[in-house]
């Protein structure tokens, strides 16, 4: 059990408890700061006003907490939680409900990803979250909470991009715009809001095969397809499968089967 004692300031005059009280109840919400099983005591000479809030460097560190998170980077999440906490720690004196709205804003922002990620099961652990926060007594109990909170989220992210199903999405949203001449990696994560790092470790551990091998691949094999088409000139081929300029498309082409895409066509290669 943890205990903790406040000092007020000493008076000389009976008269002047009030302000031994009221120093006495500012020194007890130190306590959220510091943790437990310590003494705090008043020193005029160290008690001075406290500075507001920097929240610039705040959510800076949330914005890293939240990008970890769509990487699934477990050990880095935890480094970020701490260095907030550190940080929060030198705002000793501000009122503890303000320093707890912050966590309860990174919840939401936690929240927020889960609904873009179309995790419903989220919901029911987010749900007691503010309250879990409201009662807790330090700093410490926080980062705790946050630790949990974060590794129960990373886990349901891990289970969705396992399920074979969000990779069949995939592969039909890559099918659907194949003509789009920004199909990329980039672009992907941010459909399915993920990571790039994360969607490319994920892809290449389902498929054996990287998301740019695999988008390549099929581009070549629809345009090999195409060349059967002989309304069709190559330019207007490489326009069909995401390719602006068609000199580039035509050493891509070579590249993949070891023929240009004339040579198929006046020669019906297959």
């Amino acid at each position: 059990v943890g205990f903790g004692i406040a000092m007020g300031t000493i008076e000389k005059n009976y008269t002047n408890c009030i302000e031994s009280v009221s120093a006495a109840e500012d020194n007890y919400n130190k306590f959220f700061f510091r943790d437990y099983n310590c003494i705090i005591f008043y020193d005029h000479a160290l008690h001075k006003a406290v500075s507001n809030l920097d929240t610039m460097a705040i959510d800076s560190i949330i914005v890293k907490i939240i990008d970890k998170i769509k990487n699934v980077d477990e050990e880095k999440i935890c480094l970020c939680i701490d260095e907030l906490i550190s940080l929060l720690r030198t705002f000793e004196g501000l009122p503890v409900d303000q320093i707890k709205n912050i966590f309860i804003n990174l919840l939401g922002l936690y929240r927020n990803l889960a609904n873009d990620l179309n995790i419903t099961n989220y919901k029911d652990i987010q749900n007691t979250l503010p309250l879990k926060i409201a009662n807790t007594n330090s700093l410490n109990e926080i980062r705790e909470l946050l630790y949990h909170v974060s590794m129960e989220l990373l886990s349901l992210i891990k289970n969705k991009y396992s399920d074979t199903s969000v990779l069949d999405k995939l592969i039909a949203f890559i099918d659907e715009n194949i003509e789009n001449e920004n199909l990329s990696i980039k672009l992907l994560a941010s459909h399915f809001f993920i990571s790039q790092s994360y969607l490319c470790s994920q892809f290449k551990k389902e498929k054996g095969q990287t998301i740019n091998d695999f988008i390549i691949n099929k581009k070549m094999l629809l345009a090999r397809d195409l060349l059967s088409r002989k309304n069709l000139n190559i330019t207007e081929i490489a326009k069909k499968v995401g390719f602006t300029d068609a000199k580039y498309f035509s050493k891509v082409f070579k590249k993949h089967f070891g023929f240009l895409p004339k040579e198929i066509r006046s020669h019906g290669l297959n």
